[in-house]
């Protein structure tokens, strides 16, 4: 299993150098109106997270071409009130986009339900899918119910916790094993079905650097994180 950090391309800047020996590859958080002209001659594995749902999704589709990135993650959520259809209508033109570029594209739950997800993966089938465990905790869901039924989908994996909750504030990236998630069974179940893809730890923006460190730590620990309340 590849085991990588999300960072925006400023903090990249800064901290690439310190958490080097902790990961595999680093995830961009890009907006679209990115800089990356200081990464072009970058010898890190990326991989990025592309702006939102929108027209922006484009240009940073263009900025992953440009470094050479292979895999990057897109949301099916946006601010801005979009169409269930426009927004198949836009995801299916990326991804089409995607692969003509050579790039792995992969949807990333957020406040979604597992059943409107099977939606949205009946309109786009080669999609693959990203988990977001911290997002999975929320609005009701429950992350092991999008292992099981998006499993042969399943080619990314976001890393944060959470204490539950139904709105977006409650969405608060803490590092494993500061909220209530049970990342022991979701490592069980991920085990038990060999994932062997990519695994990002996706903490608040700008964390202390030593909350990163220590957060990559535990995920190099055969591949597991605290218990709830081991701490």
């Amino acid at each position: 299993m590849q085991i990588g950090i999300s960072l925006s391309v400023e903090e990249f800047g800064k901290e690439a150098i310190i958490l080097d020996d902790l990961v595999d590859f680093f995830e961009l958080h890009l907006t679209g109106r990115d800089d990356i002209s200081g990464l072009l001659e970058s010898e890190h594995k990326l991989l990025a997270h592309l702006a939102e749902l929108d027209r922006m999704c484009f240009g940073s589709l263009e900025l992953v071409k440009c470094l050479g990135v292979d895999k990057a993650v897109v949301h099916f959520y946006t601010r801005c009130e979009i169409a269930f259809d426009e927004k198949i209508a836009i995801l299916d033109r990326l991804h089409k986009k995607a692969v003509e570029d050579g790039i792995t594209l992969c949807l990333e739950n957020t406040e979604e339900s597992v059943n409107i997800l099977k939606k949205v993966f009946a309109r786009t089938p080669r999609l693959e899918f990203c988990l977001d465990v911290g997002h999975a905790n929320l609005f009701s869901n429950n992350p092991l119910d999008f292992v099981e039924v998006f499993s042969d989908r399943l080619a990314y994996i976001h890393i944060s916790d959470s204490r539950g909750g139904d709105s977006e504030e409650d969405d608060l990236h803490l590092p494993p094993g500061d909220g209530a998630i049970d990342f022991q069974r979701i490592f069980s179940e991920l085990k038990a079905m060999n994932y062997d893809e990519t695994l990002t730890l996706e903490l608040c923006p700008f964390s202390d650097i030593n909350v990163k460190v220590e957060g990559l730590r535990l995920l190099r620990k055969t591949g597991t994180v605290p218990s709830r309340g081991s701490k």
